[in-house]
């Protein structure tokens, strides 16, 4: 059955940034309060961020904007459902609807009521928001819908200089955390270039990020004229230091075969290395959303084992026309499908109507 599309009123329209920013204490309260059967359980309620605070119960916004997972797409999806009776969307950022990211009974027990939440959602929205190729074929397979992909918009493409000319040596930067199994990955890099750099420094990494590190971490992650730890940076300056690099470099979990954690997940990072014009080297399984949609668009040098990450960055040191090239690519593809102009007036159609 077509659903008719949702007129949304003015008077919505005009206080829909308002009823958005809402408390979060105050939601907490209208899920607590709810005498109907909701994602919300007390794993979730006391759920608590990297400062021990909890995310859904705490006097602030950040719930909206920092908060991940289902968890939060649930709570966004009933909030938006009981707020506006005429109309709802619901998007999926994450793998919450399958059984594919873990064969452990008790994931498939916790999976079966999750997927059970996400089909009574899907079923009362008018819209469905996805957020790459590889999750919209799914979802639309599981729920039998046509779902729109909406990403991260590029908001502005740094302007294109003169021929983009790489020069050894070259710098390599990786910019974001360590966390399950990238490390090992970025490790990977470092012993590579370290082979690579035997008769002398043709290139380099240089590693931002948050993450703490052991002792044993940092011998591997910092090389002396191979690769640097830098610590954090504002995010201002993330761009700035991406700009002034060679090869931008994308990681996951290549090792763990029965992590499946990131098979769903399009990374913000992906859209901020497409708009830079550099080159971009990419490190994960063949079968994830991001490896997918890099090879797909040939917009990245794709490695999906260890034994790839050498061959494929001899081929870079040594071919700067193709840095070059996969550059252009990058870009195109930056430019083609993350237009913010695009994307925005695409999600709010989507959401509000067609008479915005």
């Amino acid at each position: 059955m077509v659903r008719e599309k949702k007129i949304w009123s003015e008077d919505i329209k005009e206080n829909i940034s308002e009823k958005l920013i809402m408390k979060a204490y105050e939601f907490a309260n209208m899920l607590l309060n709810n005498n109907k059967d909701t994602p919300l359980t007390d794993k979730f309620e006391n759920e608590k961020d990297e400062n021990g605070i909890r995310k859904y119960a705490q006097k602030s916004e950040r719930w909206w904007d920092e908060s991940t997972g289902s968890q939060k797409e649930h709570l966004v999806c009933w909030f938006m459902r009981k707020t506006y009776e005429n109309g709802s969307t619901q998007k999926c950022i994450d793998d919450n609807f399958t059984y594919k990211q873990s064969s452990k009974l008790s994931y498939k027990i916790g999976r079966f009521f999750t997927r059970r939440s996400v089909k009574s959602l899907v079923y009362q929205c008018d819209e469905i928001l996805t957020i790459c190729p590889k999750m919209k074929a799914e979802c639309d397979k599981e729920f039998g819908v046509n779902s729109t992909i909406v990403t991260k918009p590029i908001v502005s493409l740094p302007q294109v200089s003169e021929v983009y000319n790489p020069i050894q040596p070259y710098r390599l930067i990786y910019t974001g955390k360590l966390n399950i199994g990238r490390d090992r990955v970025v490790m990977a890099i470092v012993r590579a270039l370290k082979k690579i750099n035997e008769k002398g420094c043709k290139a380099y990494l240089d590693i931002y990020t948050q993450t703490l590190l052991t002792e044993v971490q940092v011998k591997q992650l910092a090389v002396d004229g191979t690769s640097y730890l830098k610590g954090t940076i504002p995010q201002d300056q993330v761009k700035e230091e991406q700009i002034k690099s060679d090869i931008l470099v994308f990681v996951e979990d290549i090792y763990d075969i029965h992590n499946k954690t990131a098979r769903l997940s399009f990374s913000t990072k992906i859209t901020d290395y497409l708009s830079q014009g550099r080159c971009i080297l990419a490190i994960g399984p063949n079968d994830i959303a991001s490896m997918e949609y890099f090879t797909e668009q040939k917009a990245a040098i794709i490695c999906n084992t260890e034994d790839e990450i050498l061959t494929r960055l001899q081929n870079l040191i040594e071919n700067p026309t193709l840095q070059r090239e996969m550059a252009t690519n990058a870009r195109i593809c930056g430019e083609k499908n993350h237009n913010a102009d695009m994307i925005k007036k695409i999600f709010f159609n989507k959401v509000l109507g067609d008479k915005l």
